[in-house]
């Protein structure tokens, strides 16, 4: 655990890399950007977008090579809390015949997947617990089919799911410089209370970010 001094110290020292010229910090989104910008006001990091580090070595997608019968479901928070997997199973046990399987992976308790196993699914049905998961862009980047909710549906997979780094009560204590909760130079926050964003809250960040933004 980190106590308040703690979280001080840390984050005077990030602080002092952050104005460095013998350092270069970068992050990898707008979100991300920002919230560092309510935490440490005087820190002003470039984005550079992720590079897919862990995907690459394994190549592109290839269609012919993928399993066309299975389809894998990622969804962490939103499929442990939602009715998502419950209808889906109904819907299987009504129609046996459907073509496609669908393979749920929640946590760690499901098994451990290789990037290179990715590319043996038709696809991925994607549901976010956060707005900067490495596991998207590796995902784009090897260009295998990738489905997520739509604007509004995304709405409801934050509010089920919770997008945990985005929680002001988890925050504030590791931002003795900042104020989480307040709407600065007419932005919102890119933090909220545990219960989930406003409309306008969450959508003004969705706008901004990769699944918003990326085609």
């Amino acid at each position: 655990s980190t106590d308040e001094g703690d979280a001080l110290w840390w984050t005077t020292m990030f602080m002092e890399m952050a104005s460095s010229q013998q350092h270069w910090l970068v992050v990898n989104n707008r979100v991300l950007q920002e919230q560092l910008g309510h935490q440490m006001p005087s820190v002003a990091l470039p984005v550079v977008p992720s590079l897919a580090l862990y995907a690459l070595p394994f190549g592109r997608y290839v269609g012919s090579e993928a399993n066309h019968s299975r389809a894998l479901l990622l969804g962490r928070n939103y499929l442990q809390r939602s009715f998502v997997l419950r209808i889906l199973r109904s819907f299987l046990d009504a129609n046996p015949s459907y073509p496609l399987e669908f393979i749920a992976k929640q946590n760690a308790k499901d098994g451990f997947m290789s990037f290179r196993d990715y590319p043996t699914f038709v696809g991925v049905v994607f549901f976010p617990w956060d707005f900067f998961l490495l596991t998207f862009y590796e995902l784009y980047a090897r260009g295998i089919p990738l489905f997520i909710p739509s604007r509004v549906h995304m709405f409801a997979v934050q509010q089920i799911g919770m997008f945990a780094d985005h929680i002001s009560e988890v925050f504030e204590i590791y931002s003795p410089l900042g104020n989480l909760t307040a709407v600065q130079s007419g932005r919102h926050s890119a933090f909220w209370p545990v219960t989930g964003a406003t409309f306008e809250q969450f959508f003004y960040w969705y706008d901004v970010c990769d699944y918003g933004l990326w085609p």
